[in-house]
């Protein structure tokens, strides 16, 4: 009986000693877990302000250039010499995207290079700019350089800053083309941010807008809108055919585009003029000044009016 009690004991405190090994060892285990996940955790939190901060720069694509006489071995390197330009603009990030504008107008069905075709591409391609343009030939097939214009499309404000030009001697290296692009890069990067846009949305189908007092343009299905426009306060104007002209002064910010909504007023009719204008008698006495006829003056013959009878004039 003592023998059978001992090994009893014996088995069970070598199981007790078994399970406690066991939970150790599941208590360490969750404890590296945790200091696993903790510090994934802290890793995250390191690298996800630096994303932000990337995330914060607007997207570019540059696309390649369209040579308007078949030179299409300098409009490539003009491109790239582009993009590389481009990488250097602070708060830009420039996309890969080896397409040129001409591909990108076929593959749209562009008719126009208009802000509706833009604005497709932008979206095709996934990016907030556009800076897109041409290579042309300057003179003679015998004495020519190259003249450089490109344009940068805002997809967010839907502004279109440009044209920048230069002139290219067709003889220059690749470190002059550099040069050049990146000349052409700084003036269309500070021109986008010193000037803004502005659409204004008029009730009649064609209006006349002016600006500062200077006409700008016609109303298209009532809208028209104004690229590169100067920030700052401007006078706006707007007349139309037998409405009221309106003005009033608006502010116009850089980088952004401004809406105005205007609403004219229909300008009344003579006849409506004459029925708001005439006075009435409804209501008010109509005084009349009686002159007494003097004691020594001669009575006048009373005034007779000709009267028609039997077809001859009586008197």
């Amino acid at each position: 009986m003592g023998v059978a009690v001992g090994r009893l004991t014996a088995n069970m405190t070598t199981r007790f000693a078994i399970w406690r090994r066991a939970a150790m060892a599941w208590r360490g285990w969750l404890e590296d877990e945790m200091r696993w996940r903790a510090g994934l955790l802290l890793w995250i939190a390191c690298i996800a302000v630096p994303v932000r901060v990337s995330a914060a720069d607007s997207s570019v694509v540059v696309l390649g250039l369209r040579s308007l006489e078949g030179d299409d071995d300098f409009a490539n390197s003009m491109t790239d010499a582009l993009r590389t330009a481009a990488k250097a603009v602070p708060g830009w990030r420039v996309l890969e995207r080896a397409v040129s504008m001409s591909q990108m107008v076929l593959a749209n069905n562009c008719d126009d290079v208009d802000t509706a075709c833009l604005t497709n591409i932008a979206r095709g391609l996934e990016t907030e700019r556009v800076i897109y343009g041409t290579v042309r030939r300057t003179a003679a097939p015998s004495k020519y350089n190259y003249e450089i214009a490109i344009n940068l499309f805002n997809a967010t404000t839907h502004t279109t800053t440009g044209p920048e030009t230069e002139t290219v001697q067709r003889n220059d290296g690749k470190k002059v083309l550099v040069r050049y692009a990146q000349l052409l890069m700084s003036h269309l990067s500070a021109t986008e941010a010193s000037v803004g846009r502005l659409v204004v949305d008029v009730n009649v189908l064609s209006a006349t807008v002016r600006l500062d007092g200077q006409p700008v343009g016609e109303t298209q299905e009532r809208k028209l809108t104004l690229e590169s426009v100067a920030p700052g306060e401007h006078t706006l104007e707007v007349s139309a055919a037998g409405h009221e002209t309106y003005k009033q002064t608006i502010y116009v910010h850089a980088s952004e585009q401004s809406e105005v909504g205007v609403t004219l007023e229909r300008t009344p009719e003579p006849a409506e003029v004459a029925a708001t204008t005439a006075p009435s008698l409804v209501g008010r006495t109509e005084l009349r000044k009686v002159t007494e006829p003097r004691a020594d003056s001669t009575p006048s013959r009373a005034a007779t009016w000709p009267t028609i009878s039997g077809g001859r004039v009586a008197s």
